[in-house]
């Protein structure tokens, strides 16, 4: 049942990462000409800047590259959280730690806890146990897979409690616990960090709304900006420091633990 349910699941995890794969440079390329258009518009008007196109995809390839590894680390971090959580609580209950992370994976599953990596790992080390192979091992090579800090901690004091022996559950379920606490904490900043995220892209939209508001309700005042040197060289200075305004404000909102 176990084979079959992994033999199930596997396939629709690759292809699900086949297709995200198959999408991401569309969204990015799109975006970029887009973002090209309106620079060319705004700053220049004029064919000339879309030249810009390969720094602009260059630009917001990584930005977007960024933000997505951003939201899958704090998905999984939450999922983590979870985990930690359902497993202080079974091994306080007194379960072995080998069947803790069997209720865990029932509990995953039941709740949907959203956290694919998490699930997909817990599932493979579970198998693995299953074949007798020591839990502390297995654990390393799941927390390894889920690639994320705290995971690899968790992983490696568990690993030296088990092998030290003694009342390593305690131990496990004190790690847990403290790790499960400071994973609280980061999604606590992230939520209180969230209205001023929002209130920066705000302030990126503002400028590029005004320049384009002025230029369609009143054209004639930026003509002298356009179709010469010291215009284009005026826009290009101001199009540079918008870009490092906007570098400076995503370094200002990077808070890391």
């Amino acid at each position: 049942m176990g084979n079959e349910k992994q033999n199930v699941t596997q396939p629709k995890v690759h292809a699900a990462r086949w297709q995200r794969k198959q999408e991401k440079p569309l969204v990015e390329i799109a975006a970029s000409i887009g973002i090209t258009l309106i620079i060319a518009w705004i700053f220049y008007d004029a064919w000339y800047g879309i030249l810009l196109f390969p720094a602009a995809y260059i630009v917001f390839s990584r930005g977007y590259q960024q933000a997505k590894k951003e939201r899958e680390n704090q998905r999984k971090s939450h999922a983590f959280k979870e985990m930690l959580e359902m497993l202080a609580g079974f091994l306080q209950a007194g379960i072995s730690l080998e069947n803790s992370f069997l209720h865990v994976e029932e509990q995953i599953e039941m709740l949907g806890i959203d956290g694919r990596e998490v699930a997909v790992a817990l599932h493979k080390m579970n198998q693995k146990v299953k074949v007798n192979i020591p839990v502390e091992k297995v654990c390393m090579e799941m927390t390894e897979q889920i690639a994320l800090a705290e995971a690899i901690e968790f992983g490696e004091v568990l690993y030296a409690a088990k092998r030290l022996g003694g009342n390593y559950g305690r131990n496990v379920q004190r790690c847990a616990e403290k790790i499960g606490e400071k994973l609280s904490l980061q999604e606590e900043i992230e939520t209180i960090m969230a209205q001023k995220k929002l209130e920066m892209k705000i302030m990126w939209i503002v400028p590029i709304v005004i320049i384009g508001y002025v230029r369609v309700t009143s054209s004639d005042l930026l003509k002298v900006l356009y179709h010469n040197m010291l215009g284009v060289c005026i826009m290009s200075a101001c199009l540079v420091c918008y870009v490092l305004m906007v570098w400076w404000s995503r370094r200002m909102m990077d808070i890391s633990m």
